[in-house]
């Protein structure tokens, strides 16, 4: 049995369907966006449907329509999650809630892209995608995978027929009380990274909640 198997397996021994479970990605207020410059236009209200021929939710696989995705010329929204185990996941333009706290696809199959943050391609900042790793809903999400995901691996994100790859360079496992403190996950001011976060650790049965996120860091490949 795989990493991805085995990951999965366990999930479902933990009981998914038996609580509801959540991101609780920031207790308080994520850092604001520094200003956009003029020849950097402000993400689009929600990304753009996938291009024909690709995998349209989390877990599934590229149909027999092959796609030849071009290397990012310039920044682009995403509209896709490339995970290392094959996983692809619709990536869907995510704001905030009025406390501050990051808006999160309710399916987990989908996964949103922060759009306070940096797009692919562009020359600095962290883009930022999240997602829930279950639900009691819709069952073990996309976002499981990063519970074994190896430095070395490869993530890509793709949209308008453009693509990114990063290199997966670190994970950590930060407490959901603490990230709301840990601006630098959240950081524009650095050289161009992917951030991805999930929920993780250990599940509190009577919150209903994980009490850690899984934070992966990637960095942009030539």
């Amino acid at each position: 049995m795989n990493r991805h198997r085995w990951v999965m397996a366990g999930f479902a021994a933990y009981g998914v369907g038996a609580a509801v479970l959540g991101l609780a990605l920031v207790a308080g207020s994520l850092p604001a966006a520094p200003p956009r410059s003029p020849s950097r236009p402000s993400p689009v209200s929600a990304p753009g449907p996938a291009p024909s021929g690709t995998a349209s939710s989390g877990g599934g696989v590229p149909s027999a329509r092959v796609v030849t995705w071009t290397a990012a010329g310039s920044p682009f929204t995403p509209a896709e999650l490339v995970l290392p185990g094959g996983t692809v996941a619709p990536v869907t333009d995510s704001g905030v809630h009025p406390d501050g706290s990051l808006v999160i696809p309710d399916d987990p199959a989908v996964v949103g892209w922060w759009n306070g943050g940096a797009r692919a391609g562009d020359a600095f900042g962290s883009v930022v995608v999240a997602g829930h790793v279950d639900s009691a809903r819709f069952g073990i999400g996309a976002m499981v995978e990063l519970a074994t995901v190896r430095s070395g691996e490869v993530v890509e994100l793709r949209g308008d027929g453009r693509r990114r790859r990063y290199r997966v360079t670190g994970r950590r496992f930060l407490p959901q009380a603490d990230l709301a403190n840990r601006t630098e996950v959240f950081r524009q001011d650095v050289p161009p990274r992917l951030v991805l976060i999930t929920c993780g650790g250990r599940f509190d049965p009577v919150r209903h909640r994980y009490e850690d996120n899984v934070v992966v860091t990637a960095e942009p490949m030539p």
